[in-house]
């Protein structure tokens, strides 16, 4: 997780919670990752062309002075940048509601309970973690020791050819 940086956005308008999901992730994963908060829907459209890898939604997520609601910003969001990923943060547990998100393009659904930050600190390191676990399905274990072993060994020669000269 050294090199790299997640840029998350947390879309809700409710300050509070948004606060704490942001001191929650920042305590966990420090400056490996960049938050931005949002508690106005049609503002977080506005910056998400600033390489956004996913967004924090609240389902029902509704501003006065916004036309802009969760579902709305979901299916934008999937429609114009499709590789950003979405999690629908809600504290409703209706299946139609979770069935709905997921069809419109969210690739998870957290309910708002006590351990809901839990479940989003596994997705958040799930998104780390991707790499290494696509070489492992891809190559298998073995394969996937011997190429990162290889690797190492390569580097310290070069390092030693370079200290040594």
């Amino acid at each position: 997780m050294a090199n790299q940086q997640l840029n998350v956005f947390i879309a809700d308008e409710d300050q509070i919670m948004t606060a704490a999901l942001r001191n929650d992730l920042k305590q966990q994963f420090g400056s490996n990752i960049n938050i931005t908060v949002y508690n106005d829907g049609k503002e977080c459209l506005e910056h998400m062309h600033e390489n956004v890898h996913m967004v924090i939604l609240a389902y029902d997520f509704k501003k006065k002075n916004s036309p802009v609601n969760g579902v709305d910003l979901l299916k934008f969001i999937k429609k114009k940048y499709p590789l950003t990923e979405v999690v629908m943060h809600s504290s409703n547990d209706d299946i139609r509601v979770i069935l709905t998100s997921i069809k419109k393009g969210a690739s998870s659904y957290v309910v708002k309970e006590a351990n809901s930050f839990s479940h989003i600190r596994s997705i958040i390191n799930r998104r780390f973690t991707e790499p290494i676990r696509r070489i492992i399905r891809e190559f298998g274990v073995k394969k996937f020791v011997v190429i990162f072993l290889t690797i190492f060994l390569v580097m310290g020669i070069v390092c030693w050819v370079l200290i040594s000269n």
